[in-house]
C-alpha cells in the first residue's frame, strides 16, 4: 500500500507541553465529585487541581484522535469502494483534507463550548448564589461553580491544543494524515471487502430471485395461453353443433 506523497509519521501531539492521551475514552466524565470540589467562603471558584484538568484535557484529546481514526478509516473505505484505490495508491489528499476540516471543526467548537460557559452559563449561574447562610445550598452551588469554569478551562486548553497542530503547517498535517493512513488502512480495507461482499451476495440473490420470478411469470403465461385456446376451441365446436346442417 502506497500514499501519493510519502511523509514520515507524525503523532497528533506535537508539542512536548500538550498533555498525551490516555487509553481511549468516548464521552469523557471531566467533573470531579461532590467531595472533591471544595469552596472558600468569599473567595470565589476555586483552580481546578491541576490533576483534573490534565485528565480533562487528555480525554477530550484521545476522543479527538479517536474520532479522527474513525473519519481516515471512513475516507479510505470510501476510496476503495469508489474504485479510486488503484495500483495500491492511497489518495493522501482526500484524507489531509478530512482531517484538517475535522481539526477545524472541532477548535470552533471547544472555541465555542468555552464561550458559551463564559459568556452564558456562567454569570446566569453567579446570579442565582444562595445565602452562604444556606450551607447545603451553597456548598452545591459553589461545586456547580467550580465545574463550570473547569469545562471552560477545558473546553480552552483544547482549543489551544489544536490550534498549535494546525499552526505546525502543511507538511506536518499531511505526515499527521499518512500517520493515520497507516494505523487504520487495513482495518479500511477489511471493512471495505466486507462491503463489496455483501453487495456482491445481494446482487447475486437478486439474480436468483429474478430468475425464480421470470420462470414463475413464463408458466403462467403459459398456463393462461392453454386456457385461452381451450375456451377458443370450446367456443368452435359449439358454434359448429348449432350451424344449420345442408339436405
Amino acid at each position: 500500500m502506497m500514499t501519493k506523497r510519502q511523509l514520515a509519521p507524525q503523532q497528533l501531539t506535537v508539542e512536548q507541553e500538550a498533555p498525551s492521551p490516555s487509553k481511549p475514552i468516548t464521552n469523557p466524565e471531566i467533573v470531579p465529585s461532590v467531595n472533591e470540589a471544595k469552596s472558600v467562603e468569599g473567595s470565589g471558584p476555586i483552580p481546578l487541581p491541576e490533576t483534573y484538568l490534565e485528565d480533562g484535557v487528555n480525554r477530550e484529546i484521545n476522543s479527538l484522535e479517536n474520532w479522527l481514526r474513525i473519519k481516515v478509516k471512513d475516507n479510505l473505505i470510501g476510496q476503495i469502494i469508489r474504485g479510486e484505490f488503484t495500483s495500491g495508491v492511497v489518495n493522501l489528499k482526500q484524507v489531509y483534507d478530512t482531517v484538517h476540516g475535522q481539526l477545524e471543526f472541532d477548535s470552533a467548537r471547544h472555541f465555542q463550548e468555552a464561550q458559551s460557559l463564559e459568556l452564558d452559563q456562567i454569570p446566569r449561574h453567579l446570579l442565582k448564589k444562595p445565602k452562604e447562610t444556606d450551607s447545603d445550598n451553597y456548598a452545591f452551588w459553589q461545586q456547580h461553580t467550580d465545574n463550570l469554569y473547569a469545562h471552560a478551562e477545558i473546553h480552552q486548553e483544547v482549543q489551544k491544543h489544536i490550534d498549535r497542530i494546525k499552526d505546525t503547517g502543511e507538511d506536518s498535517l499531511y505526515d499527521l494524515a499518512e500517520h493515520f493512513v497507516g494505523e487504520m488502512f487495513e482495518a479500511a480495507k477489511d471493512e471495505a471487502i466486507a462491503i463489496l461482499r455483501k453487495r456482491q451476495k445481494d446482487l447475486e440473490d437478486h439474480r436468483a430471485n429474478d430468475a425464480k420470478e421470470i420462470a414463475a411469470l413464463k408458466e403462467v403465461i403459459q398456463e393462461i395461453s392453454f386456457v385461452r385456446h381451450d375456451q377458443e376451441m370450446e367456443e368452435y365446436l359449439t358454434a359448429t353443433k348449432e350451424m344449420p346442417v345442408a339436405v
